[in-house]
């Protein structure tokens, strides 16, 4: 005989999934509105690898390093991507990391000219295809647990009808290699 899940497992699978919300799509490691969909890929403490010209930096500073990858949904339409990680002359709205706590952490650039290996500025995301990002804050604080990444719709979509941001939530447990 099948095993009926319990509440609290039901609940925690929706929080993973994510799930539809009012003035925000689910917070999640995964979120959609039906154009696009948004995966958390992995998050990374340490120093980053950052391009200049032809040449490759490691940073100075530990920075929290989070790589998600963007999906577009249609079977028709070519979204123009303009990523949420880089600096606002070159790309669209940047995404806004805080947590479970209250803190906000800055998004960490290097630099017009500079750009941390992997991150995008404009991409055109064809009909069922997908790319990676990656996005670069201030690291959390010890006691955080959950990360909330608020991504802007309007980096991927000209008139935005409907919630404005795209967000997921990420337990901080996941950071350097740990699992979900």
């Amino acid at each position: 005989m099948a095993k009926t899940p319990s509440l609290h497992c039901l609940l925690w699978l929706l929080l993973l999934v994510g799930v539809a919300g009012c003035g925000k799509v689910a917070a999640g490691t995964v979120a959609t509105d039906g154009i696009v969909e948004v995966r958390y890929i992995t998050g990374r403490i340490g120093k980053i690898t950052f391009v200049s010209g032809n040449s490759k930096h490691l940073s100075d500073k530990d920075v929290l390093q989070i790589q998600i990858w963007i999906e577009n949904l249609s079977d028709s339409t070519k979204l123009q991507y303009k990523g949420w990680g880089g600096d606002s002359l070159t790309t669209g709205h940047k995404a806004i990391l805080k947590d479970d706590l209250g803190n906000v952490y800055k998004a960490v650039t290097f630099g017009i000219l500079h750009r941390p290996l992997g991150q995008k500025s404009k991409e055109s995301l064809y009909p069922g295809s997908a790319i990676q990002d990656i996005l670069v804050f201030e690291l959390p604080v010890e006691r955080a647990q959950v990360m909330h990444l608020t991504l802007p719709r309007g980096n991927y979509l000209a008139a935005v009808d409907g919630p404005q941001d795209l967000e997921l939530a990420i337990p901080t447990a996941t950071f350097n290699g740990g699992g979900l």
